[in-house]
């Protein structure tokens, strides 16, 4: 039932005298002046208001989310209650809105200094804590925003996307090399679940957030269309880092032989290997030859050239078994980077340590 009758309100619109009421008291009447501007529909009334009305956040809700396509006037009103407020709730919430609302960017760095201050007072906490097993319990911290906010889902989940993406950066996480690690194939990532992936990975790192997730999993759209971005450029990644694989292993055993005294050339050793392992097709491939050159360095890699090979110098032996390795550890093993033998420099992983799911169980 409205409080207010509408020959007031309209009296009140065109200035004409109001008997029995103080009109100080209407001003800060919080649900007289939402009639007022539901009935004019004019934001000029918000000038009207009290200060202390203008400092009631639902009221200034009320007014911004009215006149959200007026975008200088709900800045007006948005500053003016948050350089008042001391509610922080309130404040997050409110810049929260005009971050949504508007490309201003000041609610965008706002609210980037929201985020950090909250997860800077959690690490604060942590480390007070030198039991690692509450230190992993706490993990993002996200139980602690879940305490102060649980019942404001838009502050929630602005909390929660902000640690999605502060996971990846803060782990160094190259997603497309994470899934192609742990998958064979891309099917095999739906086979597993796309969802049950996403909350499984996340929970590592902050186990109530999976659990927020789980009935929030539009917060995951973003992550999710990354996934299926990785899955559609599936085996283009794979001929990009088998491609890559081959220049590192031919520039290997280039640099390996160019100091070895041999009477192998470089061309004949890695073609005749490269045929034993049974990647000699490819290493044409990458390595650029013609098919009348590629003819021609094989028509001379008989065995019978090589049967002998134990009869060799031992310095010769050594080269040859020297270069197979090196082939071997580049194009067969998974971390071919990291491998001394393979690369022979210090490639060491630097990285904060990537915690890994066990992608061969799922969730029951």
């Amino acid at each position: 039932m409205k409080k207010y009758s509408r020959e007031l309100i309209i009296n009140y619109i065109n200035g004409n005298d109001i008997e029995k009421y103080d009109i100080n008291e209407l001003e800060n009447d919080k649900l007289f002046m939402k009639q007022v501007i539901d009935f004019s529909n004019d934001e000029k009334m918000y000038k009207l208001c009290s200060a202390e009305l203008k400092k009631d956040y639902e009221f200034v809700k009320y007014i911004i989310l009215k006149f959200k396509n007026n975008i200088d006037f709900i800045t007006v009103v948005a500053d003016y209650f948050l350089d008042k407020t001391n509610n922080e709730l309130e404040r997050i919430e409110l810049v929260l809105i005009m971050k949504n609302l508007t490309q201003n960017s000041r609610y965008h760095y706002l609210s980037k200094v929201i985020y950090i201050e909250g997860r800077l007072e959690i690490e604060f906490d942590k480390s007070k804590y030198k039991d690692e097993n509450i230190s992993s319990k706490i993990g993002m911290g996200f139980i602690y925003f879940l305490n102060l906010y649980n019942s404001n889902e838009l502050v929630l989940n602005f909390y929660a996307e902000n640690i999605i993406e502060e996971i990846f950066k803060k782990y160094v996480i190259n997603l497309e090399e994470m899934l192609h690690n742990n998958f064979q194939t891309a099917e095999k990532i739906d086979e597993y679940g796309l969802n049950n992936f996403m909350i499984n990975y996340i929970s590592l790192y902050d186990q109530m957030l999976g659990s927020y997730l789980q009935t929030h999993l539009d917060l995951l759209l973003p992550l999710k269309n990354k996934i299926i971005k990785v899955q559609k450029n599936w085996n283009k990644y794979n001929e990009a880092e088998e491609r890559k694989r081959y220049n590192i292993m031919i520039e290997k055993v280039h640099n390996y032989m160019e100091d070895a005294n041999s009477i192998f050339s470089e061309t004949e050793l890695i073609y005749y290997i490269a045929n034993k392992l049974g990647v000699v097709d490819k290493l044409a491939k990458y390595d650029g030859i013609s098919k009348e050159v590629f003819d021609s360095i094989m028509e001379n890699l008989s065995d019978e050239y090589f049967k002998d090979v134990c009869k060799i110098s031992f310095t010769d032996r050594m080269h040859y078994h020297n270069v197979k390795k090196i082939m071997k550890n580049i194009l067969f093993k998974k971390n071919f980077e990291a491998s001394e033998d393979s690369v022979g420099t210090d490639t060491k992983n630097k990285r904060c340590k990537i915690l890994k799911i066990d992608f061969n169980k799922k969730d029951k």
